[in-house]
């Protein structure tokens, strides 16, 4: 496993554009992002879809589109819902990395999801709740992202623009500094059709904030109308 330090990255002198990455690429990447399928359960309603027309999910993937939305925005950017639809294999061969996030009780599509980028020769990262909490459950992935938005990410992208070969050993990308709330970006919403999800989630920079012992939640939850 190799741990980048941040000492290490050095970025093009430029103007942050608002919401994403300072980090300015040199090359052009295509990159595949793709949400893992939750198994049917009571908790996700998948009951009440076919009296909904169009729904096919219980919640747009928050997460994953925020990484989306924070990618240098000289990248191309595919996402896939597989609550949705099934990442295909015209989608692998197209992407020159594949991003996937999850939690626990998502891991073994996310582990799925590797096998199938490393079928078809493409790099793979894995960030999100699961691996930040138990990176020990994913050995085969070739990068890890662990912990919040923040500055890993930028070092990431720098790594990403370099090379995107598979690496000889795991690579770790860990956050040491948060991106302020303030600049977090909105998610990626244009990838998806918020009408196909039973609930949608706006992120809201003006929220009612719940505070407990473990998290604050700067999320305004609303019915997704059709």
């Amino acid at each position: 496993m190799i741990a980048i330090p941040s000492s290490k990255i050095k970025f093009p002198a430029a103007e942050q554009v608002e919401g994403r990455s300072a980090y300015i690429p040199q090359n052009y990447r295509q990159i595949l992002c793709v949400f893992p399928q939750y198994s049917q359960s009571f908790g996700t309603f998948h009951h009440a879809y076919p009296l909904m027309g169009r729904v096919k999910a219980f919640m747009p993937p928050q997460g994953i589109l925020l990484v989306a939305a924070y990618l240098p925005e000289q990248w191309e950017v595919r996402l896939i819902d597989e609550n949705v639809r099934p990442a295909t294999s015209q989608d692998y061969q197209w992407a020159d990395v594949v991003i996937t996030s999850g939690m626990h009780i998502q891991r073994p599509q996310i582990n799925r999801i590797n096998d199938i980028a490393h079928r078809h020769g493409k790099l793979t990262v894995l960030g999100g709740p699961s691996v930040s909490g138990c990176p020990e459950y994913y050995p085969d992935f070739d990068i890890l992202r662990l912990g919040e938005l923040g500055d890993a990410d930028d070092e990431l992208f720098a790594y990403l623009d370099t090379q995107v070969e598979r690496p000889l050993q795991q690579m770790r990308f860990v956050t040491e500094e948060r991106l302020p709330l303030s600049k977090f970006p909105t998610p990626a919403y244009e990838h998806i059709k918020l009408n196909q999800y039973f609930w949608a989630v706006f992120n809201s920079r003006v929220a009612v904030r719940f505070i407990a012992s473990f998290a604050i939640y700067p999320n305004c939850m609303v019915k997704a109308l059709a």
